[in-house]
């Protein structure tokens, strides 16, 4: 498949994401969860144009700011609520990504994060720092092995 038939791919998915974005957000009684999760898939599909190296042409890049765009707007125009709690989740996950290591994983092994705190464990796992959250000796073993790594490059 060439760059171009893998870029019109994209925004074809980005823009019927779009209009299943719409439909979802029909009606005061509209199901908030599916248009969360739609305006994820959305948005997921969208950010790519941030990835570094993403090999978009510029075209590509400016139809899907296009489209990320209407997405927030008709979010907003339809169902302002939801932003807000987009908002809070995203300060929630910014706050397990600057949390110290050793801290989220407290968090989630002594806390008991582990088992409601999914965000929380997304996040530690793309922090490398769980594989999975049946391992909490072998999590804080690696932590260990890290934090003596790390402060032996320091002196």
């Amino acid at each position: 498949m060439s760059d171009s038939t893998i870029q019109s791919s994209m925004i074809t998915l980005a823009r019927h994401r779009l209009k299943a974005l719409k439909v979802a957000l029909v009606g005061r009684a509209a199901d908030l969860n599916l248009v969360q999760n739609t305006f994820h898939q959305l948005t997921g599909l969208t950010s790519l144009r941030f990835v570094q190296n993403h090999g978009l042409d510029e075209a590509t890049c400016k139809e899907l700011s296009i489209i990320d765009n209407l997405a927030i707007l008709s979010v907003l125009y339809s169902h302002p609520e939801v932003l807000d709690k987009f908002s809070s989740e995203s300060q929630q996950l910014s706050r397990y990504l600057d949390m110290p290591g050793r801290e989220l994983l407290d968090l989630l092994f002594k806390q008991g994060g582990r088992f409601n705190n999914q965000e929380a464990v997304s996040v530690a796992i793309h922090r490398g720092l769980i594989d999975d959250i049946h391992h909490e000796a072998e999590a804080y073993r690696q932590l260990e092995l890290r934090e003596r790594s790390s402060q032996d490059r320091g002196h």
